[in-house]
C-alpha cells in the first residue's frame, strides 16, 4: 500500500503478506457461522445484488447448524427468519412477452 500522510511529501509503503490458511466453512467456530447467518439475513433484507441467489431457507439452514441450544437469542433468529420468509416473498422473474 502506497500512501502519503497530510503535510508530508515523502511517500510511504506498507506491505502485508496474507497467509493462505483457509478452513472449510463447516470446520470454523459456530459463533462465526452464526455471525455469517446474521449478516446474510441483513444483506438479503437490503436486497443486496451480491446475495440475489441466496434464499431464506439457505440462511435458516446455516443458522440452525450453528445454533447454541441454550441461547434464547439464537433461537429467536430462526423465528425471525420464518417471519421474514412470510413477509418478504421470494421475487420471481417476470416472463418476457
Amino acid at each position: 500500500m502506497n500512501y502519503e500522510t497530510p503535510g508530508d511529501t515523502m511517500g510511504k509503503t506498507d506491505k502485508y503478506v496474507c497467509p493462505q490458511n483457509y478452513l472449510p466453512f463447516d470446520s470454523i467456530a459456530k459463533s462465526l457461522r452464526y455471525a455469517t447467518a446474521v449478516t446474510m439475513l441483513g444483506l438479503k433484507l437490503r436486497e443486496s445484488p451480491n446475495y440475489a441467489n441466496i434464499h431464506f431457507d439457505d440462511i435458516k439452514d446455516l443458522a440452525a447448524s450453528s445454533l447454541n441450544p441454550g441461547d434464547y437469542l439464537e433461537k429467536e433468529l430462526l423465528a425471525l427468519i420464518d417471519k421474514c420468509k412470510e413477509i418478504y416473498h421470494e421475487k420471481r422473474k417476470k416472463r418476457e412477452k
